[in-house]
C-alpha cells in the first residue's frame, strides 16, 4: 500500500486509506519477456512491513511482522505493463519513484521469509490470529507511542485475554475500537470497508466547541446535529473570509476547487489551499488502485505547475501574499513542495523525514525544495495555520516556513506529519498507522506538535462570527502594511445605524470605539430618557449588569497586587459571619474559584426571585408575573447567603449545588452570579473594606471615570441614571423599575460608554491612562491569563472574572432594561463599548439585540479600518 498522505473527511474522520491493489488494464504482454521480470527476487522495505516478490510471471505483495505474515495480493505481469516505468533496480536495491511523498525503497532478500512462505502465510476470520497480527503489527511499525502516551504493551494485557475462538467480528472490532480511541492521531484507521470504520484521530478544539453547544441545544441527540453544525461553521468562516476578497469571491482554476486565489486590501494577493491533490478537480476522488494513485500524484504535480503559473501570474503585483492553509486536508508532498518551489529562488532543504519504530532506524532523509520553475516570488509572504491543516498541509506549512520571507501567524497545524503506512488482517480488514518522523530544520519533531507559527494567533474562533471578522486575516493584512477596510468607514456606519434603531424599538444606544489607545468614535443614539425626551449620549449613566464582573475583577487585581489578597484563600478563611458548607467536603470553596465561575454553586431560580425593586422587598420577577417567585425576597446579602447556601436555608435547594454536591469546588465552570456577588462579599469581610469605596477611590477617580458609581443615588445630579426598558414582542416598550439583588456586585455598576472605553483602554494599556497607573502590567497580564485548569468552552480563556472569546477579551452584561458590551481585539488594537437602556430578551424573543450585535460589528469593522 503506498504510503501517502492520507485524504480526511471534514471532521476529522480519517477516510480508509487507498488500497494496495495493483490492478491495471493491460495490453496483452508475455509474461515470459515482460520488463518488470528483470526485477525478480524477493524485496522488503525496512520498517514497513512491506514485502514484494517477482517471479517469472506474477507480483506478489506481502505484508509481515514479528507475528506472522499475509499475501496482500497477486497479479500476472499483464496486469502491471506501466509499473515498470516507476520501477528501477540493481543486484541490491530496488525503488519505487511515488511521486505522492518519498521514493520506496526495497533491499534485495536471499530467501522468501520464513513467515511468509506459504505453510506459515496467516488468513481467515480466526479472531485470535486477527488480534496478534493487529497487536504486532502496531508494536512493530507504529512509531509514536512514547509520544502520544501509550502503553501498547498494557493494552495487550487488557484486551488480549478478551479474544477467543468464540469473539464474534463485531466483538473484535469493538475491542480494536477501544484499543485505538485515545491514540489521537488522524493516520490511525481500521475498517472492514462495510460495517465499520474507526479513526485513532481527536477532536479539534472546534469540533469540542460545538458538541458543547449541540448538548446545550439537543442535549442526548446532540451527535444528530453535530456534523451539520460542523460543517455550518466552517461555512460562515470561509463565507466572512470572502468579504475581504475584492469581488468577494475567489478566483478558481476551471472547475477546480482545491486552491482558489484574489486580492485584498492593500494590493495584497491572496491564496487559500483546501487540499494537495485532485488540483484540477471538482472535488477529491478516492482510488482503490495503487498504480493510479501514483499516475495521480505525477498528474496532481504536473497540474500544480499550471494552476500555480496562473495563480502567479495574477499576484505577481502584489506587495505581498497572504497564504490560507486553516482548513486543509493534505493530499501529496509532492504536490506541497511544487506549490512552496513558486516561493522559492534557490534549492534548500526544508525538513527532514526517517522511518523509526522499533523494526527500524532509518538515517534522516533530507526533503529538498527545488527552485521556482520561472521567477520565485520573494516578497513578503504570510501563511495562516490552524489544527485544521492536516498531513501533506503540514508539510507545506513548514517547507513555507523554512523561506526567509515567510512568516507563519495562527495556530499550530494538527501534527498528524508522518506518512500513513496501510496494513491488511488476515480477514481482509485494512488499517492505517504512523511509522516515520518529520523533523523541522532544528530538528524538532512535528508529529503531535504539529508546525508552530512564529505569531500565535486565535484560530476558528466562533466569537469572530458575531464580530463579522477573520481576525488572523485582518492581523496578516495588518501586519503586511495595509488596512482591512471592506468598506467600512464611522460616517456610513454611523448614518446607517441612526437610520436603523428605531425600527429596534430599543430607545438608546450609547457606542465608543477605542484604538491604539484611544477613543477614535463615540456618540449617543436614540433616547435616553422617553418621558422627558432626553438624547441618549456616551455620558448617560446606566447599569452595565454583569459587565459589573470584570469592573469588580479590576479591583480585586489591585488589592491582588497590593499583597492585600490572596485568590487561594478559601472561603472558611475570609471572615464570614457565617459558615459555607458545601456538600461535597473534599475541597474548600477558594476566592480563585467563585471569580472562575468554578465554585459549583449555581443561580436557580431563587436567584432571579431576589431581584427586588428599589426601597421595597418586592420581588421585581413575582411583579412582572413569575409564579415560581414570593412577592417579597430577602434583600439584606448577609442574610440572603445564609438563606440561599445553607442547607436549612428557607432558598436552599439540591440544585443550588452542581450535581446535589456529588462534584468538590474546583470541578465544572459554570458561570455564576450568586458565585460572583460573594466574592465581593467576601472580600470586603475578610479585609474590612467597602469595595465600593475601593473601586471609587482607587479605579474610577484616577481614570477620569467620573459617571460611574455602584450607588445609582450617587451619581451626579445633573447626570442622573438613564432610566430602563424592556421590549415586548409586538415592539412595546415597557418601564423596568429600579431594582437591585442581594448579590449586588456581580451587576449593579452603573457607568457610560465613554468611562468604560477609558477603563478598557487603561486594560489594553497595561493598567495606564494618560500617564496614570492603576495596575501594574503584570497584574493586568495575569487578571486576563488562565485562572482554571478546567475546561471553560464557550470562554476560551477564564481570567479574574475577564474572559476570552477567540481573539476578544472582556466581559458583555444584560438584565432586565439594560444590555452592555465591552470588548477588546489586542491583535487588530480595536474595542468596542457599547449601552443599551433596554432590551427584547425579557419578555421578547431578543431579535433586536441580535440585530443590534450586527450593528455593532460594523462599528467594529470600521474601528479596524481607521488609520
Amino acid at each position: 500500500m503506498c504510503d501517502v498522505k492520507g485524504k480526511r473527511k471534514s471532521r476529522g474522520m480519517a477516510l480508509g486509506l487507498v488500497s494496495a491493489a495493483l490492478l491495471l488494464a493491460g495490453c496483452g504482454t508475455s509474461n515470459d519477456d515482460h520488463s518488470l521480470a528483470k526485477h525478480r527476487g524477493v524485496w522488503v522495505q525496512q520498517g514497513t512491513g512491506n514485502l514484494w516478490q517477482f517471479d517469472t510471471e506474477h507480483l506478489r505483495r506481502f505484508q509481515y511482522n514479528s507475528h506472522g505474515c499475509v499475501l496482500v495480493e497477486t497479479h500476472p505481469y499483464k496486469e502491471l505493463d506501466e509499473l515498470d516505468q516507476y520501477l528501477k533496480s540493481d543486484k541490491s536495491t530496488l525503488t519505487l519513484t511515488t511521486h505522492a511523498t518519498n521514493d520506496w525503497v526495497f533491499t534485495k532478500q536471499s530467501e522468501m521469509r520464513e513467515q511468509c512462505q506459504r505453510k506459515n502465510r496467516l488468513n481467515g476470520d480466526d479472531p485470535v490470529a486477527n488480534f496478534e497480527y493487529f497487536w504486532h503489527t502496531f508494536n512493530d511499525y507504529y512509531a509514536f507511542f512514547a509520544l502520544r502516551d501509550i502503553d501498547w504493551q498494557a493494552a495487550y494485557t487488557t484486551y488480549r485475554p478478551q479474544i477467543n475462538a468464540g469473539t464474534s467480528p463485531q466483538q473484535l472490532a469493538s475491542v480494536f475500537e477501544a484499543m485505538l480511541e485515545d491514540f489521537d492521531d488522524t493516520h490511525v484507521s481500521l475498517t472492514d470497508g462495510k460495517r465499520f470504520e474507526v479513526s485513532g484521530e481527536s477532536s479539534t478544539a472546534l469540533y469540542e466547541d460545538l458538541v458543547w453547544l449541540m448538548l446545550q441545544r439537543h442535549g442526548e441527540q446532540w451527535e444528530a446535529y453535530i456534523d451539520t453544525a460542523y460543517d455550518e461553521q466552517l461555512g460562515e468562516f470561509a463565507q466572512i473570509t470572502n468579504l475581504y476578497l475584492t469581488g468577494e469571491k475567489l478566483t478558481r482554476y476551471q472547475d477546480s476547487n482545491a486552491l482558489g486565489w484574489g486580492k485584498v486590501a492593500g494590493n495584497l494577493g491572496y491564496i487559500r489551499i483546501d487540499r494537495e491533490s485532485a488540483m484540477l478537480a471538482p472535488e477529491e476522488s478516492q482510488s482503490d488502485d495503487f498504480f493510479a494513485v501514483i499516475s495521480d500524484a505525477k498528474q496532481d504535480i504536473e497540474d500544480t505547475q499550471t494552476l500555480m503559473r496562473e495563480v502567479m501570474k495574477d499576484l505577481a503585483d502584489s506587495d505581498g501574499i497572504i497564504i490560507d492553509l486553516r482548513v486543509n486536508d493534505g493530499g501529496f508532498d509532492g504536490v506541497s513542495l511544487e506549490i512552496a518551489r513558486f516561493f522559492n529562488d534557490q534549492a534548500q532543504t526544508v525538513a527532514y523525514k526517517q522511518i523509526q519504530n522499533n523494526d527500524y532506524q532509518q538515517d534522516k532523509q533530507a526533503i529538498t525544495l527545488k527552485a521556482a520553475p520561472d521567477q520565485a516570488y520573494t516578497k513578503p509572504v504570510y501563511v495562516l495555520t490552524g489544527e485544521l491543516a492536516y498531513s501533506a498541509g503540514e508539510v507545506l506549512a513548514q517547507t513555507l516556513k523554512s523561506l526567509p520571507h515567510v512568516t507563519l501567524i495562527g495556530g499550530a497545524t494538527n501534527g498528524a506529519v508522518s506518512d500513513a503506512l496501510s496494513f491488511t488482517l488476515p480477514n481482509g480488514w485494512t488499517g492505517s498507522l504512523s511509522h516515520q518522523n518529520y523533523l523541522d530544520l532544528s530538528n524538532q519533531v512535528l508529529e503531535a506538535a504539529g508546525v508552530t507559527p512564529d505569531t500565535a494567533v486565535p484560530v476558528y474562533a466562533r466569537k469572530e462570527v458575531e464580530w463579522a471578522s477573520d481576525n488572523v486575516l485582518d492581523y496578516a493584512i495588518q501586519a503586511l502594511g495595509a488596512a482591512p477596510s471592506r468598506g467600512f468607514s464611522f460616517p456610513g456606519v454611523d448614518q446607517t445605524f441612526a437610520q436603523s434603531l428605531a425600527e429596534m424599538a430599543i430607545p438608546g444606544v450609547a457606542v465608543a470605539v477605542i484604538k491604539n489607545g484611544q477613543i477614535i468614535f463615540e456618540k449617543g443614539y436614540g433616547i435616553a430618557n422617553l418621558e422627558t425626551g432626553q438624547p441618549m449620549t456616551v455620558h448617560a449613566p446606566m447599569n452595565v449588569g454583569s459587565t459589573s464582573k470584570a469592573v469588580m475583577g479590576a479591583g480585586m487585581m489591585q488589592l491582588v497586587e497590593q499583597g492585600r489578597l490572596n485568590l487561594d484563600m478559601s472561603l472558611s478563611e475570609m471572615k464570614l459571619p457565617f459558615d459555607i458548607a458545601h456538600p461535597n467536603t473534599e475541597r474548600d470553596i477558594l476566592l480563585r474559584h467563585l471569580v472562575t465561575h468554578t465554585s459549583g454553586i449555581r443561580d436557580t431560580v431563587q436567584y432571579n426571585c431576589s431581584y427586588y425593586i428599589h426601597g421595597t422587598n418586592l420581588s421585581l420577577y413575582a411583579q412582572g408575573g413569575h409564579e415560581v417567585c414570593e412577592d417579597t425576597t430577602l434583600t439584606d446579602p448577609t442574610e440572603f447567603y445564609r438563606a440561599y447556601l445553607l442547607q436549612d436555608g428557607q432558598y436552599y435547594s439540591e440544585d443550588v449545588y452542581i450535581g446535589a454536591g456529588s462534584l468538590p469546588p474546583g470541578s465544572v465552570h459554570n458561570y455564576s452570579n450568586v458565585g460572583a456577588g460573594l466574592a465581593g462579599y467576601a472580600v470586603e469581610h475578610v479585609l474590612g473594606i467597602s469595595l465600593v469605596e475601593h473601586l471609587q477611590q482607587n479605579l474610577f477617580a484616577p481614570l477620569g471615570m467620573n459617571n460611574t458609581h455602584w450607588d445609582y443615588t450617587q451619581l451626579p445630579e445633573d447626570n442622573p441614571k438613564t432610566p430602563q426598558y424592556t421590549v415586548d414582542d409586538e415592539g412595546t416598550v415597557h418601564y423596568v423599575p429600579e431594582f437591585s439583588y442581594p448579590t449586588f456586585f456581580d451587576g449593579d455598576l452603573n457607568s457610560t460608554a465613554h468611562d468604560l472605553a477609558r477603563l478598557l483602554i487603561a486594560i489594553s494599556q497595561g493598567g495606564t491612562l494618560d500617564n496614570v497607573s492603576v495596575l501594574s502590567e503584570h497584574s493586568v497580564a495575569t487578571m486576563l491569563s488562565v485562572q482554571t485548569d478546567v475546561p471553560t468552552y464557550w470562554m476560551d480563556t477564564q481570567g479574574l472574572f475577564w474572559f476570552w472569546q477567540g481573539p476578544f477579551v472582556g466581559h458583555g452584561g444584560g438584565d432586565p432594561g439594560t444590555h452592555t458590551i465591552m470588548s477588546y481585539n489586542p491583535y487588530t488594537k480595536t474595542g468596542v463599548v457599547a449601552l443599551a437602556n433596554a432590551e427584547d430578551g425579557t419578555l421578547g424573543n431578543g431579535s433586536n439585540i441580535q440585530r443590534l450585535q450586527t450593528h455593532l460589528a460594523a462599528f467594529y469593522r470600521a474601528g479596524v479600518a481607521h488609520q
